[in-house]
């Protein structure tokens, strides 16, 4: 209470400045409310009896808090617990000033504790929480000057949720809404758009991205990696999965014209983009006749990928560590991003969605698609026939400049205004 009278609020926040990675130490200050309190004012689930005060608010999604137990008005613990989840805390220190040591210590990594927890010794899935141990070793290491955004390099779209990739062309200082100057890059992304996105939504590749999965699938040849054996084609998507992977039910999904297609489809169609769409095409198609063998081994498709979320080949380590992918979903990520590079050839080409492919091969596709994936229904799978079967050219799947576009100037693509944005 004295450190809280003196100090009236603590707050440092920091990220690092090639991301991702950062930190917070939250202590907010007195306001004249009730320091302890019980479970019905912060659900946190420490127990019937428990009075606890939040002591520092690391993540929206898990805190530190002094804990009294019941009969033991005195004393407290010193408990960092995910929310609503006060029980399965852990004890973190024997007193705030070791606490804050630790915390110093850890760099006030976002859930640091649970790498304190980790490394004397407590179990702990470190693959949850493989980004919190990467960012404490980085911060605990010597600092590393970060690779500057500039026209030529290859750079990770950290402006959306599913990623994506492209190389810079230009950068802009651009006079935004507040009346500040930020720096924009202008990007030719690897799915077909140019991108105007703030410098600090963008990372250069580093070394080992150059050697992964999502790099190596751009770079091949897709008619090469046509196989009339199971185990291969097997190999060939778990290569997929590292890739675009985690792309399964629940993910952000985008309405396309005639339905949806996953977040992903931005991986997915770089990925696809650099062969023709007649080639990826017929090797999706071919790869899902393969795998379930024509359609009467359904049940292949329930089945979840093997990977290992630690692999070199992984695009999104943290996303393979939380999430698990199935072949269904994998085959409709890649179905989304074809569907995205269709509407692009036919509005770029000027020509018909049924002139993209042979008739035939867009049979093979609906076949896939009249199937029923995962419980889930044709009509929920992304258009992708329906696309192929217009008389007509396809609307630009691009999204236009907008608001912000005329607003700062940047008319010539699509237009991003932070994380998210």
């Amino acid at each position: 209470a004295e450190l809280y009278a003196h100090a009236n609020g603590i707050h440092i926040e920091w990220e690092f400045l090639d991301p991702p990675g950062g930190g917070c130490l939250l202590n907010r200050e007195l306001d004249g409310a009730p320091l302890f309190t019980g479970d019905e004012d912060h659900y946190m689930g420490f127990g019937d009896g428990t009075r606890a005060w939040l002591l520092d608010e690391i993540t929206p999604e898990g805190n530190t808090w002094l804990v009294r137990d019941k009969g033991a008005p005195a004393t407290a613990r010193i408990v960092f617990a995910s929310a609503g989840e006060g029980r399965d805390g852990i004890e973190v220190a024997s007193s705030i000033a070791e606490y804050l040591r630790l915390a110093m210590e850890y760099g006030a990594v976002h859930y640091w504790p649970r790498v304190h927890a980790g490394r004397r010794g407590d179990e702990i899935d470190e693959g949850i929480y493989a980004d919190a141990f990467a960012a404490v070793e980085r911060f605990q290491a010597p600092p590393v000057v970060p690779d500057p955004v500039r026209p030529g390099v290859r750079v990770n779209l950290r402006c959306f949720s599913a990623g994506g990739r492209g190389e810079v062309l230009e950068l802009r200082d651009v006079q935004i809404w507040d009346g500040s100057i930020e720096k924009y890059a202008k990007v030719a992304t690897d799915y077909g758009s140019t991108l105007w996105a703030p410098t600090s939504t963008l990372s250069p590749l580093k070394k080992r991205e150059f050697d992964d999965a999502y790099e190596q699938l751009r770079e091949t040849d897709w008619s090469t990696l046509r196989s009339s054996e199971k185990e291969v084609v097997a190999e060939h998507l778990e290569r997929v999965a590292y890739a675009i992977a985690p792309c399964g039910a629940g993910l952000r999904e985008r309405w396309i014209r005639g339905g949806a297609i996953r977040e992903v489809y931005r991986r997915a169609a770089g990925i696809l983009g650099q062969n023709p769409l007649s080639v990826t095409a017929e090797t999706v198609a071919e790869w899902y006749e393969v795998f379930t063998r024509s359609g009467s081994d359904l049940e292949a498709l329930n089945e979840e990928v093997p990977y290992d979320a630690k692999s070199k080949l992984a695009y999104d380590k943290r996303g393979l560590s939380q999430l698990t992918t199935k072949y269904a979903d994998l085959f409709e990520g890649l179905m989304s991003g074809l569907t995205f590079l269709a509407y692009l050839d036919s509005h770029t080409q000027e020509v018909p969605g049924e002139a993209l492919l042979d008739r035939a091969l867009v049979d093979r596709l609906d076949a896939m698609q009249k199937l029923e994936w995962n419980g889930k229904v044709a009509k929920l799978l992304p258009p992708l026939v329906h696309a192929l079967r217009k008389p007509k050219v396809l609307a630009d799947p691009r999204r236009e400049p907008g608001e912000y576009g005329e607003r700062y100037g940047l008319t010539d693509g699509e237009v991003m205004t932070g994380i998210g944005g």
